[in-house]
């Protein structure tokens, strides 16, 4: 394994934690909490930290692929066999979550999810990280989301056209897209 991957990777995650405990600060003993997906490079080298059911997508050469799993009752019940895909669409529980920040005083193992297969990944010249919320990913396809990421002209029209995307299907929820793509 990669030292300087897995240094990396764990920065991501201590930064997740100091996050989380910047949350219970705030709620000060309130209920509340919040998801996080957040990405951390290093030159063209990433890691990714995710609590919650916010996602990570890659954009690239190969399409569009889902990097984080989400952290909800619904996909957990997906991955268990109790619903289909079509059942889990308009499932009364997929907002929610069981991985939240601000839900646990002290850092738990595997707690905070990071790349699968390995501590960091490099993005490639013309790759894209698309980081959204469940607002926008709840409510547009991931199909669709190909179809507007290959026909935006920038990364900025692309975010624009996701979170439109979303508000004009109904988001019940925040619609939020971010994405950071490398020119070279």
């Amino acid at each position: 394994m990669d030292e300087a991957g897995k240094l990396q990777a764990d920065w991501a995650v201590r930064l997740v934690w100091e996050a989380n405990a910047a949350v219970l600060q705030a709620l000060a003993g309130r209920d509340g909490g919040c998801t996080l997906s957040g990405v951390l490079f290093v030159g063209a080298r990433y890691a990714l930290a995710h609590v919650g059911d916010t996602r990570v997508y890659l954009w690239g050469g190969a399409g569009l692929r889902q990097l984080t799993r989400d952290h909800s009752l619904v996909a957990a019940m997906l991955a268990s066999g109790m619903l289909t895909d079509d059942e889990a669409q308009g499932h009364p529980d997929r907002n929610k979550v069981l991985r939240s920040l601000g839900n646990l005083r002290q850092p738990q193992p595997d707690y905070v999810d990071t790349l699968p297969g390995s501590p960091t990944a490099v993005l490639a010249p013309g790759e894209a990280l698309v980081l959204v919320s469940d607002g926008v990913w709840g409510e547009v396809s991931d199909g669709h989301m190909a179809e507007i990421l290959s026909g935006s002209p920038t990364p900025q029209a692309a975010a624009q056209a996701l979170v439109q995307a979303a508000l004009e299907a109904g988001a019940p929820d925040n619609a939020t897209a971010l994405l950071v793509r490398r020119v070279a």
